[in-house]
């Protein structure tokens, strides 16, 4: 999911990326701190970031109940 929106903003960005000191280097960084298993980056960033975001948007929506006839 990361690498598929790292690889989209690229795409829309790219030439903009290109001037961006050590973009890659830190991109590179990054992921590798996501996908390596001793500092479960990949976790942590579902428990800080995602989860609380998810949980968040499905408390907003309205129940919906199922139709008796």
């Amino acid at each position: 999911c990361i690498f598929g929106f790292f690889n989209t903003i690229e795409y829309f960005t790219g030439f903009l990326l290109y001037w961006i000191p050590f973009y890659y280097v830190f991109k590179l960084a990054f992921l590798a701190w996501l996908m390596i298993p001793h500092f479960s980056g990949a976790h942590v960033l579902y428990l800080k970031f995602i989860s609380p975001a998810y949980r968040s948007i499905i408390s907003k929506q309205p129940v919906q109940q199922a139709k008796s006839d």
